[in-house]
């Protein structure tokens, strides 16, 4: 079996799409002996990085359409599958035209082609009512939930790590994603810069290819004592008795590794899902979107959570058994299983 996997990667939207893809990839290679994986991707340095480091061959997108792109190398190569995490709105006829070379399966993408693919899975939990009973589905295979939500491998080896926090001390981090293109990260050790909390240390993650190097050299300079930037490293959270982050994969990680959450949206869509992932399950802190946050609101949250230690033990509890870790699995099966009897997967 041969398979192509279409993923980006850069400052603008990101790294978790090929963290999680690469996530699904190995193990495709580990269990199964497939060796045929080949990923269809923008030219970006740090994705090249990536994808060499962890031993597989890539195609670069080049500088024409994405339908153009695709419909010539699907069609030049004799490949059975196209899986697809990527933020892109295909339309029904490039999906149809694809499907006559080989399978199609659309993850975390709700675009016109989604309900033409063959297989289409929503991996959250915070998919809205009326997108599940959407007629259009009756044209595919259409899988959702959080059994589905693929995990970091880096994150899934930290769970059977203990916990590594201070008795009589209060360690907040903030993490914003790997690029963080809005700068939230900026906006948040502003609003936080001037907290007046004894024992307590803020460990701000910088992702690896952060957008705002310059102005947060700059604001380094501004920053309280109690406040300590590094490079992302997941271990990190193994000390965080909460975390603040935008909302995204990391959310549904950190659930997994039961830390309690303030999520933040930084587009309307995040927001949205952030919210709806609040109200149905109790397990995360919704503020809503970056550019409506105010600082008295985030501080005012904070100080509440410290006073009030029973909220932060019932968001963990929560959380608890939410995610299995097994979503890379699951989707693993779902891939190469050729009679579609995935429906227990």
């Amino acid at each position: 079996m041969r398979i192509f996997f279409r993923v980006d990667a850069n400052k603008n939207i990101g790294f978790g799409h090929l963290f999680r893809s690469l996530n699904i990839a190995n193990t495709i290679k580990k269990m199964y002996k497939i060796k045929e994986i080949i990923f269809l991707t923008k030219n970006n340095k740090i994705c090249k990085n990536i994808l060499n480091k962890n031993n597989f061959s890539f195609i670069l997108k080049e500088k024409n359409q994405e339908e153009i792109f695709l419909e010539k190398i699907i069609s030049k190569n004799n490949f059975d599958i196209l899986f697809i995490d990527n933020f892109y709105p295909y339309e029904r006829k490039i999906i149809e035209k694809l499907k006559k070379y080989l399978k199609i399966i659309m993850f975390h993408n709700l675009c016109e082609g989604s309900f033409y693919s063959d297989i289409c899975i929503l991996p959250s939990a915070h998919t809205e009512e009326e997108i599940i009973n959407d007629e259009r589905w009756k044209n595919t295979r259409f899988l959702h939930g959080e059994k589905y939500i693929v995990i970091n491998e880096n994150i899934n080896i930290l769970k059977k790590t203990p916990k590594n926090r201070k008795k009589n001390f209060f360690n907040l981090t903030i993490t914003t994603g790997g690029s963080d293109p809005k700068g939230v990260l900026i906006t948040l050790l502003e609003f936080l810069n001037d907290l007046k909390i004894d024992n307590f240390q803020i460990t701000a993650l910088v992702g690896i290819s952060f957008y705002e190097k310059k102005k947060l050299e700059n604001l380094k300079k501004k920053l309280a004592n109690f406040i300590k930037i590094i490079p992302y490293s997941e271990k990190e959270f193994l000390k965080s008795d909460m975390v603040i982050c935008t909302f995204g994969v990391s959310t549904y990680e950190l659930m997994f590794l039961e830390i309690p959450i303030i999520s933040i949206g930084h587009s309307e869509i995040n927001t949205k899902a952030s919210e709806i992932l609040e109200k149905k399950f109790n397990s995360i802190i919704d503020l809503g979107l970056i550019d409506n946050l105010k600082k008295e609101i985030l501080q005012k949250t904070i100080f509440n959570l410290l006073k009030n230690r029973n909220d932060l033990e019932i968001l963990s509890k929560n959380q608890k058994n939410f995610i299995d870790g097994k979503g890379n699995l699951r989707v693993a099966k779902i891939i190469l299983d050729k009679n579609n009897n995935f429906m227990n997967f």
